[in-house]
């Protein structure tokens, strides 16, 4: 069995049969292996053989050892780490768990963030317009009248369940001064988003509407956590 270092591109085959594997039915484990000529911490997967479960190896400099010595000490799994933030892009939505960090970028367009902390599940819409034209029901993320049912949809929400989602809304600035008056588009969104939320009987907890300056929406679905500031700033509501 080799067991290659992708750092160093070195392979180790030295006493590679003594790699001890455990049964399924038996609890899974994380083994060090020191390696002297190898000074490389990079995690391997050993290849797995019929009815074993794979372990982890991972080179490290320990002690000056014989050139066939392995020393093996149990481990902790590695716990996972943050995931990089996924952005929602304009008349899009995203559905999340776990780790995950959902952001968006709103000039007059609406942010719209759906919590469920009982669940552990988060989705944020970035709604380009309003209200769907009536031929165009299934307009996704492209309007707020549409984008809010899709994404209770695919939260898995019924109406029962309504009472428990947290509404987080942002954006919908003018950012053109009197060049869209009377009304503008970002005003547009911010009253179907009212009358959207209003229908459907749900909880705006917070919510960072109009202006004229853009911002930025995030949901950290680790916490159940969000952050909207102005584009440019570091400091914004957080919560």
């Amino acid at each position: 069995m080799q067991i290659t270092c992708h750092r160093c591109r070195t392979v180790e085959q030295e006493r590679a049969k003594t790699v001890r594997r455990e049964p399924v039915s038996g609890s899974t484990r994380q083994y060090f292996f020191t390696v002297r000529r190898n000074p490389c911490i990079i995690p391997v997967l050993t290849q797995p053989t019929s009815g074993y479960q794979p372990v982890v190896l991972t080179f490290g400099s320990f002690m000056p050892l014989s050139t066939n010595s392995f020393s093996a000490h149990a481990a902790s799994p590695p716990l996972p780490g943050p995931e990089a933030p996924r952005h929602v892009w304009a008349g899009e939505f995203e559905v999340a768990t776990g780790n995950a960090v959902l952001t968006s970028l709103l000039g007059s367009c609406v942010g719209i963030g759906l919590i469920w902390r009982r669940k552990g599940r988060c989705a944020l819409a970035h709604c380009l317009l309003g209200e769907a034209p009536p031929n165009e029901q299934n307009g996704g993320a492209r309007y707020v009248s549409t984008a809010i049912p899709a994404m209770l949809r695919a939260l898995g929400a019924r109406p029962g369940d309504y009472a428990e989602l947290e509404v987080v809304a942002a954006g919908g600035a003018s950012l053109f001064g009197k060049a869209q008056l009377p009304v503008t588009v970002g005003a547009r969104n911010i009253a179907a988003l009212e009358r959207s939320v209003n229908a459907l009987g749900l909880r705006v907890i917070h919510q960072r509407l109009g202006g004229k300056q853009g911002c930025r929406i995030t949901l950290r679905c680790k916490d159940m956590g969000f952050d909207i500031c102005d584009v440019g700033n570091r400091v914004g509501d957080v919560r």
